[in-house]
């Protein structure tokens, strides 16, 4: 009986750590990304620097290093006693050298692709298409295995706090005018594509400035968001996708070989 309980705990533990949310900031300001990503009081991302070993060590390790070096550089004077008839024995001959091994790989590459610049436009065009609709064939049968979890995952993810600041800068006129109405347009359709894929997505503000007569490089391309996904929530998703493509394996196997040979 106590046995039971403490399994039955550590399950319950176990269950409660995995729906504690991972919360991710990201930040995009001047230029340079900064991410940041915490579990409960745990900073998972980016890891602290190791702290520097104390100086003896250090002399120890330089002395140790010089004395290596002394070593390899009198082998290196020392000339080589062996034979090449016994260099030769002792190599294996069954086995070429990796370098020879690559070369006849590179060759055989070669070689099928000087074959298939000898077959004539139409031939080449008719195995293009072919092995376009296997690739496209092999991916909507992935995306049937894949797609219905995938989205169901994106609609559990939570994003706050988005802040968006940009700016289209440009000599000419004309030039910043354009940028910033493709800048409007790509930065609306994402967050509407967004929000219908995601139940929470918290915008903020959005700023987006058209600036003349100064350089290019002026344009500015800020923003951050905070994003948090529950373990337990990947963990169903992983483990649906898995237990589905075993379940109908020779369905999906086909489909998931053309991937992994190209």
């Amino acid at each position: 009986m106590p046995a039971l309980i403490i399994i039955g705990a550590i399950i319950g533990i176990i269950v409660l750590v995995c729906n504690i949310p991972v919360a991710a900031h990201i930040r995009y300001y001047g230029g340079k990304l900064d991410v940041r990503v915490r579990f409960m009081w745990l900073t998972l991302y980016p890891r602290p620097e190791k702290t520097d070993k104390p100086p003896g060590k250090k002399k120890i390790t330089e002395k140790s290093d010089k004395t290596s070096e002394e070593n390899a550089s009198e082998k290196e004077a020392e000339p080589d006693k062996s034979s090449p008839s016994d260099n030769d024995s002792s190599r294996d001959k069954s086995e070429a050298p990796p370098e020879e091994k690559k070369e006849k790989q590179g060759k055989a590459k070669k070689s099928k692709s000087s074959d298939e610049k000898k077959l004539p436009l139409p031939e080449r065009i008719n195995a293009l298409i072919d092995d376009l609709t296997e690739k496209k064939d092999a991916f909507l049968l992935l995306w049937e295995l894949c797609g219905g979890h995938l989205k169901r995952l994106c609609g559990k993810i939570y994003v706050d706090g988005v802040k968006i600041d940009l700016a289209a800068a440009d000599e000419d006129a004309y030039e910043a005018a354009m940028l910033y109405g493709k800048l409007n347009a790509g930065v609306y359709n994402a967050i509407a594509f967004m929000k219908t894929l995601m139940k929470r997505f918290r915008l903020d503000s959005v700023r987006i400035d058209c600036i003349f007569n100064l350089p290019k490089e002026n344009s500015r391309y800020d923003g951050e968001c905070k994003v948090k996904l529950r373990p337990a929530s990947l963990i169903n998703a992983l483990l649906a996708i898995v237990f589905g493509y075993l379940f109908h394996l020779k369905k999906y196997s086909p489909a998931l070989r053309v991937f992994m040979s190209k």
